[in-house]
């Protein structure tokens, strides 16, 4: 596994495209506890269309992926054992929110972009973000286990960064 330096020296290299992150859920261990933050990052893993990730019990929020202006920015759920103990367990996202405080910009059109797709997928264009170097936007992603057609949301709060355009 890479390092955050390397990989942030390897995405320089691989230039502007589509990003995608997976959220992994423990679905059957989440499901029944608070949907506080160290549950929520004890029972989540999430890993970015490059490889990188962040494991169960690392700290989702200092978890970041970098996107670029006018291209897509992807979010899908899996859980975690969905043929042994989480087959039981539905995992969904329910909507991506931007975190409207100050100095946090929203680098898409609306500040909430809902599932569109039962769930399986968010999906959006970076499109209003300032050029700036080394800009976040802070955003949470909502997603629900069901079982037993009961549902209960959690929220995941990673960073997205925008990749500055380099000069030719």
């Amino acid at each position: 596994m890479e390092t955050k330096e390397e990989t942030n020296q390897t995405e320089a290299l691989k230039g502007p495209r589509n990003r995608k992150l997976t959220v992994v859920v423990d679905a059957a261990a989440l499901y029944y506890l608070p949907p506080t933050e160290p549950n929520v990052d004890a029972h989540t893993a999430l890993t970015r269309d490059d490889g990188f990730e962040n494991r169960f019990g690392d700290r989702n929020k200092s978890f970041e992926t970098e996107v670029y202006l006018n291209y897509k920015m992807k979010w899908d759920i899996e859980a975690a054992d969905k043929n042994g103990v989480d087959k039981d367990f539905r995992v969904q996202l329910h909507s991506v929110y931007h975190n409207p405080v100050s100095g946090n910009p929203n680098f898409f059109d609306s500040e909430l972009i809902l599932s569109k797709d039962n769930g399986k997928t968010v999906e959006a264009t970076v499109v209003n973000a300032p050029i700036l170097p080394d800009l976040e936007e802070n955003y949470t992603i909502y997603f629900r286990i069901t079982y037993s057609n009961i549902s209960r949301y959690f929220p995941l709060d990673p960073k997205l960064k925008i990749n500055p355009p380099h000069s030719k």
